[in-house]
C-alpha cells in the first residue's frame, strides 16, 4: 500500500501565528503603546521623508482602503431620451446655430444630413 493521501505524522499547517502574523501584531502593539491607531502609524510613516520609497507605498497602498473608499460600479439602466425624436435635420441644425447664436459660439462644421 502507497503513502499517499490521509494523515501523515508532520504534514499540514503548523500551529500557533506565521511570521507575517507575528510582525503585523507587533507593529499594531507598538503603534497602540505610542498612543496611535494602525492607521495613524501608516500615516505616519506615509508622511516620513526619510523613510524608504518602498515602505511609504506599502504604507499608502494598505491605508488607501481607510481613507479613500472604493467607488461602486454602477449599471445605466434608463435609456436618454432628449425629446428629440421628430425633429427634420433642417430643423435640428436651426436649433443648433440659435442655441450657439445665444451662447456666443460659433459652429464651425455642420453635421452631415442622412441620406435618404
Amino acid at each position: 500500500m502507497s503513502n499517499r493521501g490521509g494523515a501523515r505524522p508532520g504534514a499540514g499547517r503548523k500551529k500557533g501565528p506565521n511570521k507575517t502574523t507575528l510582525k503585523r501584531r507587533t507593529i499594531a502593539e507598538q503603534a497602540l503603546e505610542n498612543g496611535l491607531t494602525p492607521l495613524d502609524y501608516m500615516l505616519e510613516r506615509l508622511r516620513d521623508e526619510k523613510e524608504d520609497a518602498r515602505v511609504r507605498q506599502t504604507m499608502a497602498a494598505a491605508a488607501a482602503p481607510y481613507v479613500h473608499p472604493r467607488l461602486a460600479a454602477i449599471e445605466h439602466s434608463g435609456g436618454l431620451d432628449l425629446g428629440l425624436k421628430g425633429y427634420t435635420d433642417a430643423e435640428l441644425d436651426a436649433a443648433i446655430q440659435r442655441a450657439a447664436k445665444e451662447a456666443s459660439v460659433v459652429v464651425v462644421a455642420k453635421r452631415k444630413s442622412a441620406k435618404k
